[in-house]
This record gives C-alpha cells, structure tokens and sequence, in this order.
C-alpha cells in the first residue's frame, strides 16, 4: 500500500474535519507522527552505509583548532550527497544525530596525550563480518537535527586534520511526508498500524480519553498481546544487528 493509498483508506474512515494533506488537521502529518514513532524504535537499522567506505561509516574530515562539526556531505570524505533506496529510488535523506565518532583501536595514538583515555568506549565492529575489528568510541556531544538545523557533534579536544582517521555513525531520518506521493519506509504488514495509529488519534482528539487503537499502538495491555510497537521491535530483531559487542577493557 501506497502513502496515496493509506490516504485513501483513512480518508474513508476518519471524519470531524480531518484534511486528506493539509492544514493544522492534516492526516497526511499524522501518518507521519506514526511512522517517526516506529521507526525511531530501532534507530539502528537506519544508520547510513554508503558506497565510498568499504561497508563502513564515512570518516569526517576534520580541521585543526575546530572541535564543531555539523552532519552534512561536504563534511563526509566522498560523500556527494546522502541518498537512501526508498521506493526504488534515491532519495536524499537528512542525517538525524551522530550516534558514535570512533577509530580504529590500533590508532589511539593519534589522540591528544592530555585527553582522558579512561573516558573511551572499546568495542568490537560487527560492520564487517569477514574483517572483525577493534573499534574506540570518540566521547563526542551529539546534537540531532532541527527544523532547518543539521545534526551536529563537538569533539572533547582538537582533533587535528584528520580525513581518514574518525568514522562518522549517524542514523537517516525518515523522509517528511510533504507530499502522499513519498513512500513510506515501513514493512507493509506494518501499514496498519499507521493506520491504526492515525484512526486512533483522530479519535482521542475528537473525544476525549485513549482510543483503543492508540492504546493497541503503544501497550495493548487491556487485550494481553503485543502492541504495534513490540511488534515492530520484534520484526527487526529477527534479523542480523549490525550494531556492537561491547569488550571491557583489560587494565595492564
């Protein structure tokens, strides 16, 4: 099913005022709402892999005397533009927030000698399979994206001119649904639970009180299954994580 074809469904079904895509009732935005909520629950299945790192996270490329760094391609080595598959097409995507800036264990030394090194994070990389790493997390600030403000990250020292010494990990955020001809980024057997979410909340607005889809969406408690979103958790853990092992440091 289609965002035009979700439209369609929720458009026969809402009433009291709804819009189809615009205005302060828009139905369109609360598709939307209920796709940010989903996905937001495994945020690292959208951390964005391009083509210009061999299976692993662009580097930042970083200049002396600056510790600020926004998220964006002209701050990414090789990066032109940051694209996602959606719909059988490229679309440009937004990076969200930076959820780790690491480098490679065998590299520490090119850390400044007065940081803290107990401050640093050591795990093992799981981005390539064959090629199994040792990777140390950078404790940078991470700031996500606003409205008309990228993401941006500040490095707890100088990180010198580096352009292939920190990996830069952020997560994509979900296209804004500006249009109902921009596809959704959910599973379809998950197309119902938007559904379902939107229904929900148009109905909590209209009278007051949890609508039992919403609450279907969030808990489910009062039917003892799974809600929308354990569902959701649960699909994508079927599948193989690409997220870390965390090692505990050995004191020598």
């Amino acid at each position: 099913m289609s965002t035009q074809a979700l439209l369609d469904r929720l458009v026969a079904r809402v009433t009291g005022g709804w819009q189809r895509s615009t205005g302060n009732r828009s139905l369109l935005k609360l598709i939307e709402m209920g796709q940010d909520l989903l996905v937001n629950e495994v945020y690292d299945k959208r951390v964005w892999i391009g083509s210009e790192n061999e299976g692993l996270p662009p580097f930042l490329s970083t200049v002396a005397g600056t510790v600020e760094y926004e998220i964006i391609a002209a701050n990414l080595v090789g990066v032109t533009s940051i694209t996602q598959k959606i719909g059988g097409s490229d679309v440009v995507v937004v990076p969200e927030i930076c959820t780790r800036v690491f480098i490679k264990a065998t590299e520490q030394f090119y850390l400044p000698t007065y940081f803290n090194r107990d401050h640093l994070s050591i795990f093992s990389s799981d981005y390539l399979p064959e090629v199994r790493q040792t990777l140390v997390s950078i404790p940078v600030r991470s700031f996500p994206a606003l409205e008309n403000t990228p993401a941006k990250i500040i490095f707890p020292f100088d990180p010198a001119t580096e352009d292939d010494l920190y990996y830069c990990e952020f997560v994509w955020q979900a296209p804004r649904l500006i249009s109902q001809y921009i596809p959704l980024i959910v599973p379809v057997k998950f197309e119902l639970a938007l559904e379902e979410f939107v229904v929900g909340y148009c109905q909590s607005w209209e009278n007051g009180g949890l609508s039992e889809f919403l609450l279907n969406f969030w808990s489910n408690k009062r039917t003892g299954g799974e809600s929308w979103i354990d569902q959701y958790k649960a699909y994508y853990q079927r599948g193989a994580p690409i997220r870390v092992n965390r090692i505990t440091p050995r004191v020598c």
